[in-house]
């Protein structure tokens, strides 16, 4: 898990600490202030490399390059896992520096970070906003799914002598072949991935359900998964719409990482993890408002139901939705979660760990520190306003 972060001359802000707490962490602020630039480096300090590095087609989590040579990247993680290369460091946090003449990011005794040399014991998923995904999981590796490879599948290509492409490895049949055959096999992974949706669900009457697989073209030899839809159809999951293709994206790899865990675990004799990070840039991304409402609650469920009742999650997410920070005002614990906020105060990017308190709904948040609006109408409304006061 993630506890703290201190940058210098790094990202958009001069400085920027954050002390994250245990359970659900909101980031709030206004486009370009670097709330996606936060979530890159956590997961630089979780994983222990750059979220493109593992996957050069996907367009999120690029590595973070300074400003200027003063630089500070320093993090603190609450882990249980020996740190190979580390085992001589003790004191935390750990601290890095750029070094500009090898283009590389090093800490203070000179070892360059990789992903061999720090092993955290936490589950990490990052859940991009256009539908690509990191997963880290320390008893395997590290995967960069392109929004193709969700679907489709994750292999791992070699380069021959001969200078051509060698498949070697499939590390992921991808959702529509997985979810077909754990349908025929009915298998644990069908109904935690069953039990998923229906915690993901917007309302009762709205329920994800999973319905036998079928063909949709004449071209296409796979068998597609369905959903049972709450107007009666079974509709093909690659003719759902975007909402609920990131809600089905989310399910089927929140129980993919799970399920792979598991058995890499078992064969390397190792008991399973009990920690699991959420980093969400955009958690509202593509979700109608009544979604909105009930995504954060729900992600806190999910992971309790599919996993063991002792695993411990903790989100990291950012936002542009008054209806998300609404749903946080029952469940907000300041001893377990936190709210930041980014603005731009004379011409310079400044966080700041806010006090949370209740605002009543999504109207009254529209006006808070959150989002910074002067009313809740169209600019002419609001100028009409003011010219008439």
């Amino acid at each position: 898990m993630l506890e703290k972060l201190h940058l210098k001359n790094v990202g958009p802000a001069p400085e920027m600490e954050l002390e994250f707490g245990p359970r659900v962490n909101i980031i709030t602020g206004d486009n370009g202030l670097g709330k996606s630039f936060i979530l890159d480096v956590a997961w630089f300090a979780l994983t222990g490399d750059w979220l493109q590095n593992s996957n050069q087609t996907m367009l999120n989590g690029q590595e973070v390059r300074p400003s200027k040579k003063n630089t500070k990247l320093e993090f603190t993680l609450n882990s249980t896992v020996p740190m190979k290369a580390w085992e001589d460091i003790t004191e935390a946090p750990w601290s890095f520096v750029y070094n500009f003449s090898i283009q590389k990011w090093q800490d203070q005794k000179e070892i360059i970070l990789s992903n061999a040399s720090r092993k955290p014991d936490s589950l990490v998923i990052y859940v991009c906003p256009d539908s690509e995904f990191g997963i880290h999981d320390h008893t395997r590796d590290t995967f960069g799914f392109s929004a193709k490879a969700v679907w489709g599948g994750l292999t791992h290509s070699v380069l021959k002598g001969n200078g051509e492409f060698e498949i070697k490895k499939i590390l992921c049949n991808g959702l529509i072949r997985d979810w077909s055959q754990w349908l025929l096999e009915k298998s644990d992974s069908l109904h935690q991935l069953e039990k998923a949706l229906e915690v993901l669900s917007p309302n009762e009457n709205e329920k994800l359900i999973v319905a036998k697989s079928t063909r949709v073209s004449i071209d296409d030899v796979r068998d597609i998964p369905t959903l049972k839809m709450p107007y009666g159809q079974e509709v093909p999951v690659t003719h759902a719409s975007s909402g609920i293709k990131r809600i089905i994206s989310i399910a089927y790899l929140l129980v993919w990482t799970w399920q792979e865990h598991l058995r890499a675990a078992e064969l390397r004799q190792l008991e399973p993890s009990k920690k699991m990070v959420l980093l969400i840039d955009e958690l509202e991304c593509h979700l109608h408002p009544q979604w909105q409402r009930v995504i954060l609650g729900s992600l806190l469920n999910v992971v309790k139901e599919i996993m063991q009742d002792d695993v411990q999650i903790q989100i990291i997410a950012t936002t542009h939705s008054p209806l998300v920070m609404a749903s946080l005002e029952p469940i907000f614990d300041p001893d377990q979660d936190a709210w930041f906020d980014l603005n731009l105060v004379d011409g310079k990017v400044e966080l700041e760990k806010m006090h949370w308190s209740r605002r009543g709904g999504a109207e009254d948040w529209l006006i808070s520190e959150a989002f910074d609006l002067r009313s809740t109408g169209s600019i002419p409304r609001e100028q009409a306003i003011e010219e008439a006061a």
